[in-house]
């Protein structure tokens, strides 16, 4: 089993965008709760048809939790939205949005911390 096939089957919504915001990749959870297959490598930010903050409010796509992450290159985690999908239906959720450089750089740290605790128990 590869890794698209692992992502595939979560049940957790979840996809991945490139640096520009636009999607790169999506599971089936996330094609679920949008309601919609947004065009790869078009849609940007979000695959949801529209957004709502918690209180109603439309929340535009370049503002949601995944924009924000990009533009401060700072993981969004916990945040409460609200995905309309095209049949009009409503869907709350919890987003956590992290990106890709993030993650790794979270895992070099990581890598190197076991290292010097090797390096100092070898010495």
């Amino acid at each position: 089993m590869d890794l698209s096939q692992v992502l595939d089957a979560l049940p957790s919504a979840l996809y991945m965008t490139d640096a520009g915001g636009r999607i790169t990749y999506y599971n089936e959870a996330a094609a679920s709760l949008w309601g919609q297959r947004p065009e790869l490598g078009k849609s940007k930010w979000c695959g949801s048809w529209r957004l709502h903050s918690p209180d109603g409010r439309p929340l535009a796509h370049d503002q949601c939790p995944m924009a924000t992450t990009l533009r401060k290159r700072l993981p969004i985690r916990g945040v409460e939205a609200i995905a309309e999908r095209p049949d009009g239906t409503t869907v709350p959720f919890f987003s956590h949005a992290t990106a890709q450089q993030l993650l790794i750089a979270e895992i070099k740290h990581r890598i190197k911390n076991t290292l010097a605790t090797v390096q100092s128990v070898a010495r």
